[in-house]
């Protein structure tokens, strides 16, 4: 988030989040792998990636109460 004296905007970049959470499932897989067969780097990504969503609109919300939401896509 920047601020001035006029202007204040938050950006959230999705698709470096979605990148940067495979990679951190990919780390816990690694790291419990060795212990156990039971983990599922998939499955956790996918939870992981649900709850960072959450996390994401209710930050939004919170902070963003009553201003306008944008999305950019760039192809």
């Amino acid at each position: 988030m920047t601020k001035n004296k006029t202007i204040a905007i938050f950006v959230n970049h999705i698709d470096f989040v979605t990148i940067r959470r495979f990679h951190f499932a990919n780390f816990f897989a690694e790291m419990v792998t060795n212990q156990t067969d039971l983990f599922n780097r998939i499955v956790f990504f996918r939870k992981l990636n649900k709850q960072g969503l959450v996390s994401l609109e209710n930050t939004g919300s919170y902070i963003a109460k009553g201003l306008p939401f944008y999305t950019i896509n760039l192809s």
